[in-house]
């Protein structure tokens, strides 16, 4: 099945942008004035091929069959995969980012038993008293 709709188009199972297409395809002649969509599957179910135009004001009206251009496009399908990574290469992948690094160690390690950080807090709390930020009252 081939369709084009609203600068999109699908090719069996392969799509791309209408302006990519152009690119890997430069013979197709896009859609027809007025008209924003259009399905061509010349084997659509029930044996019957379908080419279906849809216009602007959303009116369906049939397109040739057999649609010769759009004969080609599909007998090619198997090709525009190929033909577009070949127009279009994937960008290189980001550089990897730089491992992060260990902090430092501090320069004075502080204790880490039960006992120092008593020790710690008493001194601190000295301070504050010295220091006349904490009162205490007695």
């Amino acid at each position: 099945m081939f369709r084009d709709v609203s600068g999109r188009i699908r090719v069996g199972a392969f799509q791309c942008a209408e302006h990519e297409f152009a690119v890997i395809e430069p013979e197709y002649t896009g859609l027809p004035a007025g008209v924003i969509e259009r399905r061509y599957d010349p084997d659509a179910p029930g044996g019957r091929p379908k080419h279906v135009l849809i216009t602007a004001d959303h009116r369906q009206i049939g397109g040739p069959v057999p649609w010769p251009e759009g004969d080609a496009i599909l007998a090619r399908a198997s090709d525009y995969p190929t033909l577009f990574d070949a127009s279009f290469p994937a960008p290189p992948p980001a550089p990897e980012p730089e491992p992060l690094q260990k902090p430092a160690a501090p320069a004075e390690p502080r204790g880490t038993t039960i006992a120092a950080l008593r020790a710690e807090v008493a001194a601190m709390r000295q301070a504050l008293i010295d220091a006349g930020v904490w009162k205490v009252s007695q």
